[in-house]
């Protein structure tokens, strides 16, 4: 993969503008600027890791966690996805000033012992629908606690120790500065935008130019690195459907 390096970009735009080096420090500090933005979106590292679950249904977030893409459990060669809900505590639990597992929930009634459930299919083996008052819990749901900086996961999450995560990580303060080549011209253009955001004798002009340049740069770049295709859509589209089985 072609990476470019953060500072021959900006060397390049000081040669194309016609600016002296005393200039290179302001346009660096634009183009890492340019360089954290993109990279939250679009460019970003993703990391994927399998964390462990302690002893109080939490995994610790990652020292440089920045938000999660996918949280599930491995089966085989997949990942499973784990649910997200908004539910649980977000305090601790706390005993005698020590910290304590919540209690398992009460167990939900299920809408399957009621007497006439098998009204519920016809003669085919067909749900009929009229299933109604079901469990509302899950056992398999997690919460994303940034407080606390934890995962909180259900009491009930039973068969696994591990959990695997893939989420954006903070490295833009990186040792080599690189950037994806499809990245170059978004920041030469927002060092472009910002450097005549800046000048004594600005135009508003100008501005606007440099700055619909970097837009148009912008999105030529989430295009480049989107791979959503027409035929994915129909994908999408053609998997909400099945058909029935027929005697």
């Amino acid at each position: 993969m072609y990476y470019t390096d953060i500072t021959s970009i900006v060397n390049n735009y000081l040669l194309e503008k016609n600016l002296s080096i005393h200039s290179f420090l302001r346009c660096l500090s634009f183009a890492l600027r340019a360089l954290k933005e993109i990279e939250l979106d679009i460019v970003g590292k993703i990391h994927s890791e399998r964390l462990t679950i302690n002893d109080f249904n939490e995994i610790k977030l990652p020292c440089n966690y920045v938000d999660w893409l996918r949280i599930g459990q491995e089966n085989g060669q997949y990942v499973v996805n784990l649910g997200i809900t908004h539910n649980y505590n977000r305090k601790l639990n706390v005993l005698n000033g020590i910290q304590t597992t919540y209690p398992d929930p009460p167990a939900s009634t299920s809408s399957f012992d009621f007497p006439y459930v098998y009204e519920w299919f016809d003669e085919h083996g067909e749900f009929t629908g009229r299933d109604y008052g079901g469990p509302g819990a899950r056992i398999d749901e997690v919460m994303i606690n940034e407080e606390r900086g934890v995962i909180s996961l259900s009491a009930n999450l039973t068969g696994t120790t591990t959990i695997d995560l893939d989420y954006i990580a903070a490295d833009t303060a990186n040792a080599d500065l690189k950037v994806h080549r499809y990245a170059e011209e978004v920041i030469h253009a927002f060092i472009d935008w910002k450097y005549k955001d800046h000048l004594a004798n600005r135009r508003n002009y100008d501005i606007r130019e440099a700055k619909d340049n970097y837009y148009n740069a912008l999105r030529i770049l989430t295009a480049r690195k989107s791979d959503f295709t027409p035929d994915m859509v129909r994908q999408i589209i053609n998997k909400r459907f099945r058909q029935a089985v027929k005697l």
